[in-house]
């Protein structure tokens, strides 16, 4: 994957520019970046020298790195590392952002003010296309070279932080735009969960089977004692329900995940899903075998 990590540069001459971020800064970055994608949000401490976070540990807020040596904070950002999720594709996925959806992102999600909604327009666009609710006065300006006029859109947020880019047509179409890999693997699961995505397996509680009708060979299940029974769940374990799309169950859409798997570092469900899994030994996501929960 290619990266264009960039750091933001304040002047007193005009506005904060974005520029490639010094080697040392992008080789933190990446390490903060290098995580399994469902690893829990948390600061990355690179040599003891820069640390890389988000802020308020949420994936949604802008990421910052702060040098140890001077205390300074800035503002840092893999350009390359936007995407937008298209339901509209095929197949349905995450895609690259494009340049103007990278820049109104970038924009719109370290503005201090946190807004809950920005109009954004290509140069010399009609004020006859703008979206409703705005105005020359609200509409940011969309400053890259190259593009024509009349790229309108919106950018805004969820009552959960997630962004969404809203696209100038009739309907309005909403699309989720994220530069968090975490949180797209977790809305990935999500929609599998909402569109009944038959790769995720969960198995009913057991019935008693019924008597055969004549004598016959029963059909083996096509999984290993080992691979059937579950492993014990970590002691006072307990599902908690919660209302954050990105923090539930894949599978019940309903419980915080709290599970996570090792050595995959998975953490994708909760205890009480778990323990209905028919393979409950595989990840359901990597299907690799499940040696401990943690």
């Amino acid at each position: 994957m290619n990266h264009d990590i960039r750091t933001m540069r304040i002047t007193s001459e005009g506005p904060a520019q974005w520029v490639p971020a010094p080697p040392e800064w992008a080789a933190a970055y990446l390490h903060y970046k290098a995580r399994p994608a469902y690893s829990q949000e948390l600061p990355s401490n690179y040599n003891n020298r820069f640390l890389v976070y988000r802020e308020e540990n949420n994936h949604y807020l802008p990421t910052r790195i702060q040098c140890s040596d001077t205390g300074d904070v800035h503002a840092i950002m893999d350009c390359a590392d936007v995407r937008v999720f298209l339901q509209d594709a095929d197949p349905v996925n995450w895609y690259p952002a494009r340049n103007y959806q990278m820049w109104a992102f970038r924009d719109f999600i370290y503005d201090p003010a946190r807004p809950e909604r920005k109009f954004y327009a290509s140069r010399y666009s009609s004020h006859l296309f703008f979206q409703r609710g705005s105005s020359n006065r609200t509409v940011v300006t969309i400053d890259l070279d190259g593009l024509p006029p009349n790229i309108i859109f919106s950018m805004s947020r969820n009552e959960n932080g997630s962004v969404y880019y809203e696209r100038n047509d009739p309907t309005g179409t909403r699309v989720r735009i994220c530069d968090h890999e975490g949180a797209r693997a977790g809305f990935r699961g999500f929609y599998n969960r909402i569109t009944m995505d038959p790769g995720i397996i969960v198995s009913q509680a057991p019935q008693a089977p019924q008597a055969p009708q004549a004598p016959q060979l029963q059909p083996m299940p096509s999984y290993t004692v080992s691979s059937a029974v579950p492993l014990q769940l970590p002691p006072g374990l307990v599902a908690q329900q919660t209302n954050v799309e990105e923090d539930q169950c894949i599978m019940c859409y309903n419980n915080a995940k709290n599970l996570t798997f090792s050595p995959c570092a998975h953490a994708i469900m909760c205890s009480e899903c778990y323990v209905q899994l028919i393979k409950p030994r595989e990840c359901p996501v990597c299907k690799q075998f499940i040696e401990a929960l943690n």
